[in-house]
């Protein structure tokens, strides 16, 4: 059985089969931050490097998304929405929004649905169950697998919305 840790707010969290959908959601992240750096194989490793020893993310590997997030390139915008979540290192709510937000505005699934995740947990945001709704139904009417998932679920436990008995 392969065993994923991850840190969480800085103590380790094991994902496993079966685990709780925060559990889920985080190794779904780690998955993302490896298929959106794939054209660089330096990049790639670094990645794996920092998942596979949780040590800080490089600086260098960081500015280069940071820079090419300047440049309004989406899927750099979104790893580093997920970084900034993620990563204890640089561990930044308010970065993560931002940098989701601007990806999402755009109508990148992941990033709708990563934001969506912050407006849920009022991490970096305020929380706001209906904006999460809103943002997790963006990325859900792309397809979006895990964003159905979420969305069903804040169906399935009424969370912030009114009941509807019919």
């Amino acid at each position: 059985m392969t065993q994923i840790f991850i840190y969480d707010n800085l103590s380790p969290l094991n994902i496993t089969h079966g685990c709780n959908m925060r559990g889920k959601f985080l190794l779904w992240l780690v998955c993302c931050i490896s298929f959106s750096c794939k054209a660089n194989s330096n990049e790639t490793f670094l990645l794996e490097q920092y998942q596979t020893t949780h040590t800080p993310i490089d600086k260098a590997f960081l500015n280069k998304i940071i820079h090419a997030a300047n440049q309004q390139n989406i899927e750099d915008q979104t790893t580093l929405g997920i970084l900034y979540y993620s990563d204890p290192s640089i561990r930044n709510y308010v970065e993560s929004a931002y940098w989701s937000r601007k990806a999402a505005e755009q109508g990148h699934p992941v990033a709708q649905n990563n934001l969506a995740l912050l407006y849920g947990l009022g991490l970096g945001v305020k929380q706001n169950t209906l904006e999460a709704i809103k943002w997790y139904t963006k990325s859900a009417e792309q397809n979006y697998v895990t964003a159905q998932l979420n969305l069903a679920g804040i169906y399935q436990r009424g969370d912030g919305l009114p009941p509807n008995y019919q």
